[in-house]
């Protein structure tokens, strides 16, 4: 049809009828502009009574997207918008989160500070208790610490938890800082298991496989560990599992002792690498 035989009073976001009288009523077949269109009309419609609503719909062929309002709402926001509505993100929210069920590549454009709360959210959703985001708390070296109780046996397992969001893989150099740090702090708090979440992964350590890492009770998780955490993920009764949690360790010593007795050398721990020549003592 030329443009001068085309109704001019046609609203945004209405489309022709195809041959047949179908009309385009799924939402992913319009193109992006179209699908902005037709949001912004129905946020238009939807503030008239229904009766007048229905009235202009049925006037001008407007499709009704209700039913489909979220898909529209998505499919109108371009990649660009999204990543960067993520890379603002200031807290962890439940939409978040589910976007990025759904976007796992989005994990990298994460503040480093929504990074951690994420692995606290995990920890917190297994079943973990006191779990507490303390990269700010100067009295640790920790990010996340959580405590893990093995029923019935009534064992308490600590865990000092250390998150990497870097696009640069992690060496032999920061897992000796944390692996001494843990030991450092290991006879104050009663420290049982280490775990260093780098979303980047890990260098090759020549002397030692990343199982043999866990004979130290020091684990390494990567990426792909993250992005099945959040395959596995589910919400809790009213959201997120820890929507405010605390950011202070609030700990001068353990509450009770941990299940075997910690080491508690007058040194800090032999580093496992052998090119880290120092860690006597927790990072400045």
């Amino acid at each position: 049809m030329s443009n001068e035989h085309q109704n001019p009073s046609r609203p945004p976001g209405s489309r022709r009828q195809r041959s047949g009288g179908g009309r385009t009523s799924d939402p992913l077949q319009l193109t992006r502009e179209d699908a902005r269109l037709a949001l912004g009309t129905h946020r238009v419609l939807a503030t008239l009574p229904p009766i007048q609503a229905e009235i202009l719909r049925l006037r001008f062929g407007i499709p009704d997207y209700s039913e489909r309002l979220e898909a529209l709402e998505h499919f109108a926001l371009t990649r660009v918008e999204t990543r960067h509505a993520v890379e603002e993100a200031r807290t962890l929210t439940p939409e978040l989160l589910d976007h990025l069920r759904k976007h796992g590549r989005d994990l990298e454009k994460l503040p480093w500070d929504v990074f951690e709360h994420l692995i606290a959210e995990f920890l917190a959703s297994w079943g973990y208790r006191d779990v507490r985001l303390v990269g700010r708390d100067t009295t640790t070296q920790a990010d996340v610490v959580a405590v893990h109780e093995i029923q019935p046996a009534g064992i308490r397992l600590r865990y000092f938890v250390e998150v990497k969001r870097t696009r640069e893989q992690v060496g032999i150099e920061i897992i000796n800082q944390v692996y001494g740090a843990f030991a450092f702090e290991q006879p104050k708090y009663g420290w049982t298991v280490a775990m260093i979440v780098s979303l980047a992964g890990f260098k090759k350590v020549k002397r030692f496989s990343h199982g043999q890492f866990g004979t130290r009770n020091l684990h390494l998780k990567d990426g792909s560990d993250v992005v099945k955490w959040l395959q596995d993920y589910r919400f809790g009764p009213n959201g997120l599992w820890l929507p405010n949690p605390k950011r202070r360790l609030g700990l001068s010593e353990p509450t009770e002792g941990p299940p075997n007795k910690p080491v508690q050398p007058t040194r800090a721990a032999k580093p496992i690498g052998k090119r880290a020549r120092r860690v006597d003592g927790p990072r400045g």
